[in-house]
């Protein structure tokens, strides 16, 4: 897949971000898509940038974290991405 900054963005990279997305405690993940600056206009009380829905379809199944995270990646730079995700890990 092609973001609109023209990186792509390999299937196997993707799965491999969708992986460690997965690992993530609910209010990580928000955090990962809040620090990106990809909030959700319908989010949940109490939450950054992602409603429930979201967050249920990241832990549903790694195909759904794929859809989930390439939504994100379609409109962020991969190394942003990449760096807030390993900030977020080290929390």
């Amino acid at each position: 897949m092609e973001n609109e900054y023209g990186e792509q963005i390999g299937e196997k990279e993707l799965t491999s971000f969708a992986e460690r997305v997965r690992k993530l405690a609910p209010e990580k993940i928000d955090e990962v898509w809040f620090i990106c600056g990809f909030i959700y206009s319908e989010r949940e009380s109490g939450m950054k940038a992602l409603s429930n829905e979201h967050l249920e379809k990241v832990k549903e199944s790694l195909e759904s974290a794929e859809d989930v995270v390439s939504d994100l990646l379609l409109e962020t730079h991969v190394e942003e991405f990449r760096k807030n995700l390993e900030k977020v890990e080290k929390l």
